[in-house]
């Protein structure tokens, strides 16, 4: 499993996006082999290094002849597919010029299909959003991740004139996601950043636990008087024997007893690796109960909506945590002609615990009459049995 996250604190452009993937290593030969089937003319890439602010990074030199060109989506879509690349570059191509056509229909009141691109439609747009998806395939990426918009402030002078930093497609485009308004004046964000970013990527405060690959950094054209770069970090699983999970926790001393044991069903249901609670004695001397979710990090938010649903909860915090996880398997025996599971714990001097699963124990004690603890006695008998230490 491969992860793409980039840092967009700096600012993010399509051409920055793509001098950063560019640093990281990707091939640049097999990349512009790949653009050629475009049938685009006059366009060309010239990957530069540069040091701005005593930071070394590619300028990826993406440049076109004058185009007053003024296509619609669905001719930039037939652009695209006429390509013939592969399905899922194409999706996202495609899915990326469809957030902008949303977007720029909504500023100007306008149905999709009226939409005629000016600077988005300019083959350096076309360019840019193309080669960063055609990146991801040759990167062969899994998942993309990106932090928070930074947002300048200021105009631009754009098509239509004279319009506001963020312009108004990068702000409906970025909507729902988190965002900062700095006081850094010039376009931080542009609309082609940020339709890639929202369309195939993932906005993601906390990363599952990896190992950097290798990194890039992305300069762009204009020079703001500050650095600006897009910085990309290749990330692959790490190889540990654990893994990274979340502890999010919440204390609670005004809610009915009577919904922690729906809650924790509901957690489990929604996929957490574990839920439990913990009677505690709060301030003021309120009993209340300690509310523990354990998550995987692509849970985090489904889980944190769960519980400002379900509890009277106004905060939660969230720990990154290491579980390390002893290796498990199923094993079964018979009991009177009844299945009953075994699960076997073990690490690498062998075997560290034998438990038979506790439904089969219950359902076989009420079915014969006899205590439960005799139940998982016998069990363990019968597999030590046929299975001595």
């Amino acid at each position: 499993m491969r992860s793409l996250y980039i840092d967009i604190q700096l600012g993010a452009s399509g051409d920055m996006l793509l001098g950063a993937l560019i640093d990281l290593g990707l091939d640049t030969d097999l990349l512009f082999e790949k653009l050629k089937k475009l049938q685009l003319q006059g366009w060309e890439i010239n990957p530069k290094r540069v040091i701005r602010n005593s930071l070394a990074g590619i300028s990826a030199g993406v440049s076109c002849k004058i185009d007053h060109t003024h296509r619609n989506l669905s001719e930039i879509l037939s652009i695209i597919r006429n390509a013939g690349y592969n399905e899922s570059t194409t999706g996202r191509i495609a899915g990326i010029f469809e957030t902008l056509a949303r977007a720029e229909a909504a500023v100007h009141d306008i149905d999709i299909s009226d939409i005629h691109f000016h600077e988005t439609g300019a083959i350096d747009s076309i360019v840019d959003i193309t080669a960063f998806c055609l990146a991801i395939e040759i990167l062969n990426i899994d998942n993309v991740y990106f932090n928070t918009f930074n947002f300048g402030t200021g105009t631009i002078t754009a098509s239509h004139g004279e319009i506001p930093v963020p312009s108004p497609a990068t702000v409906l485009i970025s909507r729902g996601f988190e965002a900062v308004f700095t006081s850094k004046h010039g376009e931080l964000v542009t609309p082609s950043a940020a339709a890639i970013l929202t369309t195939i990527g993932e906005q993601c405060a906390i990363l599952p636990l990896s190992t950097i690959e290798s990194n890039g950094t992305g300069f762009g054209t204009r020079d703001y008087g500050f650095l600006s770069c897009t910085r990309a970090f290749l990330l692959s699983e790490y190889a540990g024997a654990g893994e990274l999970v979340l502890q999010v926790e919440c204390n609670i001393d005004d809610i009915n007893p009577q919904l922690i044991p729906y809650i924790m069903e509901k957690c489990i249901d929604a996929g957490a690796l574990d839920a439990y609670c913990t009677q505690i004695l709060m301030k003021k001397g309120r009993p209340g109960f300690l509310v523990t979710i354990l998550v995987t990090a692509d849970l985090l938010n489904i889980i944190r909506q769960l519980l400002y649903a379900e509890t009277t909860t106004l905060g939660l915090r969230i720990h990154r945590m290491y579980r390390e996880k002893a290796a498990r398997e199923f094993t079964t025996i018979t009991l009177k002609g009844k299945i009953i599971r075994i699960k076997k714990g073990k690490d690498t001097n062998g075997l560290l615990t034998v438990h038979p699963e506790y439904e089969d124990c219950r359902i076989f004690a009420e079915t014969h009459g006899i205590s439960l603890k005799k139940v998982f006695y016998l069990a363990q008998q019968e597999y030590f049995k046929k299975n001595p230490l």
